[in-house]
């Protein structure tokens, strides 16, 4: 199928008589699968509803002879997709018997799709399905994240647990070290047997550790996942954030385990444990 994917702003034009559009869905060429078109229509109205974004989902069978971006922007026009004052508009159409399709942009809604979200939408999800004569689930995945994009990325479940098991982590690890340091200022280990040191910090500072390696491996998992599903940045920035606290507890751990003599003599020095009064 030719991708005439690009996306363009909209303005004026003349569309032809014999199209009309009354729903949010309008499959005139017939090539929604059985129970699509209720859940894109579904899915619309509750943009609509909340965000007051109105979007039309057009199928014809030819475009007789006219030029695809042409008639997607007469239709656009004509029928008035999006609120006047904010201009926030989307149609998608497609010609079936062409193999070509459209998405209209209103300007109010430039932000919403940049280049790379139009490129992975196009290359990943619409043109492969189209060409397979697919063509429900894709369009109604494009309405899904339409929706997610201009809710502005709300952050997903896995992300906020990411975020939260590496500040716990950090919290946790600070805690260890505390712990750790008391124990051994107070000559409860010998500071310069590895053994008994990673006895120590394996009770103090495993649980920093764990909660470390849940966020780098959940965070991972929710950034893969966002870029096989295109979604806002904004939607994993919390995951970013949960991999470098949890990075640095680990990096943390390590510092004080290699280091921890050298830790506790200076800590010694601070607090003038060498000395003493007789």
């Amino acid at each position: 199928m030719d991708d005439q994917g690009e996306v363009k702003n909209s303005a004026g034009g003349i569309v032809p008589d014999d199209i009309d559009v009354e729903r949010n869905v309008s499959d005139f060429a017939g090539i929604l699968e059985r129970g699509y078109a209720g859940k894109i229509d579904k899915i619309i109205s509750k943009i609509e509803r909340k965000t007051s974004v109105e979007i039309a989902v057009v199928t014809i069978d030819s475009l007789k002879g006219e030029s695809i971006d042409e008639t997607a922007l007469k239709l656009f026009n004509k029928f008035g997709v999006g609120k006047k004052e904010e201009n926030n508009g989307v149609l998608f159409l497609i010609s079936g018997s062409d193999n070509q399709y459209r998405i209209e942009l209103g300007l109010g809604l430039e932000d919403i799709m940049d280049d790379d979200l139009q490129r992975r939408l196009f290359n990943n999800l619409i043109s492969p399905n189209f060409k397979k004569r697919r063509f429900g689930k894709p369009i109604l995945k494009f309405v899904r994240v339409i929706y997610d994009r201009i809710k502005g990325g709300k952050a997903s479940r896995l992300s906020l647990i990411t975020w939260l098991a590496g500040l716990l982590s950090l919290i946790s690890v600070a805690t260890g070290i505390f712990l750790s340091s008391f124990i051994a200022l107070n000559n409860y280990i010998d500071i310069y047997s590895t053994y008994e040191v990673a006895i120590l910090l394996a009770k103090t500072a495993s649980p920093a550790v764990a909660l470390a390696f849940a966020a780098i491996i959940l965070g991972t998992v929710d950034i893969i996942r966002a870029r096989l599903q295109p979604a806002s940045k904004n939607m994993t920035i919390r995951s970013v954030w949960g991999i470098i606290f949890g990075v640095i507890t680990v990096v943390l751990t390590a510092a004080v385990f290699l280091f921890f003599s050298h830790f506790i003599l200076f800590l010694a020095g601070i607090f003038s444990l060498a000395t003493g009064i007789y």
